[in-house]
């Protein structure tokens, strides 16, 4: 995952995802740095759940803190939660949001891959 921000600017994410063992590259452009990822991952799985709830929290203190996201996702009428932990704040947010994504996935009994961050 690649994400390029700028003050005033464009916010852009290119994201590879692995998908049923098949790399997906996408490319997509957002309001912001988190709507560019999140919005790439639905480009890349070709779902368009809704986010219900994205939150970060700081685990550690310092610059070099642990963010924790949680991302909360419904599709269908069911909703499922991922979180992810990462000193970066936009891969914990990516990782969270897969990992809702996935629980999707494995809840409808589509493959237990899924997608997965490459």
């Amino acid at each position: 995952m690649q994400v390029i921000s700028k003050t005033g600017g464009v916010h852009k994410c290119d994201l590879t995802l692995s998908i049923d063992g098949e790399e997906s590259s996408v490319s997509f452009e957002g309001t912001g740095s988190v709507d560019a990822i999140f919005n790439a991952i639905k480009q890349a799985v070709g779902q368009q759940p809704h986010l219900v709830l994205y939150a970060i929290d700081g685990v550690t203190g310092g610059t070099d803190a642990q963010a924790s996201a949680h991302v909360r996702l419904e599709h269908n009428g069911r909703i499922v939660s991922g979180n992810a932990a990462e000193p970066d704040t936009l891969v914990a947010s990516a990782r969270a949001y897969l990992n809702a994504y996935n629980r999707l996935l494995i809840e409808r009994g589509a493959s237990a891959q899924g997608a997965m961050a490459g």
